[in-house]
């Protein structure tokens, strides 16, 4: 699992499985599902911790980690799991208290089944995140009885079989590219990772004085498109990210979805007009201008946003909302993505922008105007 693609504080429930230890295969049953589950786990007092079942094992442990007790947190698990969770903290030079740096109230844990397993039980989970990509992390944790009690254990941790359990889910995000040393990966695993047309590259960049990779147009042949965009956004989007544009003339793509000019929802450069957005929706296209050449061209990063929530289209630069315009019914534009080049099917009537590229993402959702200005103040679109 790849966990640098996860928000930090959804790590959490994943704890179990990174801090594993080995063990031997075993055919993993299907989880038991009873009318109980989903069972939300609930905060408790330290008074209501009985361990009579897994379930209130699982509700003690994860109220430890709210209330940051690492004595009551320890009491959860058996004293073998225990001494190798405190051993390897040790061992790696970072006190045990640190696990609370992974914590956040938000978001509700979900138990969704329950596993017969060797001598004890697995309970599966979800975690549903509140951030903006609508991420979902589903995993499992072990426990076995010591002493008549319920505790947790990282004894069944290495089976493999058991990672069946384990997934990452973006609700919301349908595609994402953080163009990092694997830049071409959809980041939002929807399996929408990129083709790169004459060989487009990544470079550091600053932004918000943090160093940062970035994609690289030469604004003259290359740039990086999706032949089929899975999930295609229907009833609401959202799409953007950072653009520095070297230069404004000849016209550039930003994003575009669509297979040619005549159908396509985009964000572009034009000449003496600046930025351009437009979307086709509902059989009919609706064009709007955002901002002058003055605020693009200057060789610094713009955060550009665009929104549609059904009944109107919004684009916001630098987290501000620029412009806006009426319309309705479904996107219908071609389920073609673009990024840094229109018409990337078609490479001569495509139109090349000249600069750098960051953190784009798409999402079948319309994100409001408070989530669009957190992204620009955070100086990324990945997840808050």
């Amino acid at each position: 699992m790849i966990f640098w693609k996860l928000p930090l504080y959804c790590l959490i429930l994943l704890l179990p499985v990174i801090f594993q230890t080995p063990g031997a295969a075993f055919s993993a049953p299907e989880p038991t599902v009873s009318q109980g589950y989903p069972l939300l786990i609930n905060e408790i007092d330290r008074s209501q911790a009985d361990y009579k079942t897994p379930e209130n094992t699982a509700a003690a442990s994860l109220s430890a980690l709210l209330k940051r007790d690492i004595d009551w947190y320890l009491q959860t698990m058996t004293v073998e799991t225990a001494a190798q969770e405190k051993k390897m903290f040790q061992d790696a030079g970072i006190p045990l208290s640190k696990i609370f740096d992974l914590m956040s109230p938000s978001g509700e844990v979900y138990v969704t089944g329950t596993i017969p397993y060797k001598d004890g039980l697995v309970l599966t989970f979800e975690k549903r995140c509140h951030d903006i990509d609508g991420t979902i992390i589903k995993t499992h944790s072990g426990y076995i009885r010591e002493n008549g009690l319920w505790k947790k254990t990282n004894r069944f941790s290495g089976d493999e079989n058991l990672g069946q359990y384990d997934d990452v889910i973006y609700t919301s995000c349908i595609a994402a590219y953080r163009f990092g040393p694997d830049f071409l990966e959809d980041s939002c695993w929807h399996g929408n990772d990129l083709t790169n047309y004459n060989d487009t590259k990544i470079a550091v960049d600053q932004r918000y004085d943090e160093d940062l990779t970035v994609a690289v147009f030469n604004g003259i042949d290359n740039g990086l498109a999706r032949e089929h965009l899975n999930g295609m956004p229907v009833e609401r989007l959202s799409m953007g990210g950072w653009i520095k544009a070297d230069q404004i003339a000849p016209s550039a793509g930003i994003i575009e979805i669509g297979r040619d000019w005549n159908d396509s929802t985009a964000i572009v450069l034009d000449p003496g007009k600046g930025l351009r957005y437009r979307i086709h929706a509902g059989g009919k296209l609706v064009l709007g201008n955002a901002a002058g050449d003055e605020d693009l061209h200057t060789n610094h990063w713009r955060h550009v946003y665009l929104t549609y929530d059904g009944a109107r289209v919004k684009l916001y630069v630098d987290g501000k909302l620029k412009d806006s315009k009426p319309a309705t019914g479904p996107i219908d534009s071609a389920p073609v993505l673009h990024i840094g080049q229109r018409n990337a099917t078609d490479n001569a009537a495509a139109d090349f922008f000249k600069g750098r590229l960051d953190d784009i993402q798409i999402y079948n959702r319309a994100l409001t105007a408070d989530e669009v200005r957190k992204k620009y103040k955070n100086g990324t679109t990945q997840s808050l």
